[in-house]
């Protein structure tokens, strides 16, 4: 159903409807780097939030 083009899509439609939508893309580029990078301390950025 979704594909990689079917999210780009889904996102930009959400961006477009924000406030600020160089915001979200930045947020979405870091949750993305994050999943994809292994943390070296487990948890230590779920404690300081």
């Amino acid at each position: 159903m979704f594909g990689p083009l079917g999210a780009r899509r889904m996102a930009q439609k959400v961006a477009t409807r924000l406030k600020f939508p160089q915001a979200f893309t930045i947020f979405l580029i870091l949750f993305l780097v994050d999943l994809a990078v292994p943390d070296l301390i487990p948890f230590a950025d779920e404690i300081l939030l």
